[in-house]
């Protein structure tokens, strides 16, 4: 996430088309499939790119820790003052035109970091009833969060039924070329669905997400 923001604040535009179709976005994240165009990167340096690059790692082995951004070369020469601090053109339009459309981007990461939590059942412990209250009591108190929550959850309750139903999992997962069988799907819904439904309400996947 870092990396995107960081990505966002020098080009003023995201590294993934919003656009596209839901499954074409989720691969797009999940392969890195971004690049550096002109002319909003003409001015850019080669280190601020390859600081993004490293910082957008999908693989976490790969992925540069908070320590590795900091020693980075270009890090380095921000702390030195040592960047250029010439106005890119277009810039303020860009950002104004991207945070009017910048929760269906944030929607997909979180949406994507769902997906994969489930396939990887990183869930180890299901929350005592006190542990989830207070979840979702720290997920509500912060309503940007929510937002970005509530855009996630639409992206997989596709029906707009208000719940996440196994087939939803299937296509979402599908998108990302995870291969789960039926019984592994189900042992997934079963594993996150804590009100006992045989699907994810909103609050449940609050709950699976934390806060932020």
């Amino acid at each position: 996430s870092a990396g995107v923001i960081l990505y966002i604040l020098l080009s003023g535009t995201p590294p993934f088309d919003i656009d596209l179709p839901l499954p074409t976005l989720f691969a797009a994240i999940a392969n890195q499939r971004y690049s550096f165009p002109d002319p909003m990167w003409t001015h850019i340096s080669h280190d601020a790119k390859d600081v993004i690059c490293r910082m957008m790692q999908t693989d976490v082995t790969k992925r540069l820790a908070p320590q590795g951004v900091l020693a980075h070369p270009w890090l380095t020469r921000y702390h030195r003052a040592d960047l250029p601090t010439m106005q890119m053109p277009g810039m303020q339009q860009r950002l104004k035109e991207w945070k009017a459309a910048s929760r269906r981007l944030k929607g997909a990461i979180s949406t994507l970091a769902a997906l994969l939590r489930m396939s990887t059942e990183a869930l180890t412990e299901t929350p005592s009833p006190a542990q989830q209250q207070d979840i979702l009591h720290k997920v509500r108190s912060d309503e940007r969060w929510l937002q970005v929550l509530r855009e996630a959850f639409a992206m997989l309750d596709r029906e707009k039924s208000g719940a996440i139903q196994v087939h939803n999992i299937a296509q979402a997962m599908g998108g990302l070329r995870i291969a789960k069988s039926q019984d592994e799907l189900l042992r997934i819904l079963r594993r996150f669905d804590l009100r006992g439904t045989g699907t994810i309400d909103f609050d449940a996947f609050c709950i699976m997400m934390g806060p932020a």
